[in-house]
């Protein structure tokens, strides 16, 4: 039934954060998250170990950025800690730069 429910529409940037949201999609993919969270909803509906201890079936992304608790078990509170939940088993940021993840937030909290 939850799984249903249909996630509020993500945040509209404001004029100021374009720019940023714009070069946050591009790390989007260029860290492959596409791969598994790609299309209309997001996700594959595939299972992967993501370094969370097993398979997991992947999640929409659809409203990730109004979820509290985050990563299928719980570790993260907010987008800022899902990044050190997983390591690169959950997507390449290894070749991030100073600010990229800032982006990468900022994209995903448009979702």
């Amino acid at each position: 039934w939850l799984e249903q429910l249909e996630p509020e529409p993500g945040l509209t940037p404001r004029p100021d954060e374009r720019e940023l949201v714009a070069r946050g999609e591009l790390l989007y993919a260029e860290a492959g998250c596409d791969g598994c969270h790609g299309g209309e909803l997001l996700t594959d509906f595939e299972f992967h170990d993501v370094g969370t201890g097993g398979l997991r079936k992947t999640p929409t992304l659809r409203g990730v950025g109004q979820r509290e608790r985050l990563m299928s078990d719980g570790c993260a509170v907010g987008l800022a800690q899902r990044f050190l939940c997983g390591g690169d088993r959950h997507g390449d940021l290894s070749s991030f730069e100073e600010g990229d993840l800032d982006a990468l937030i900022a994209y995903l909290e448009t979702l």
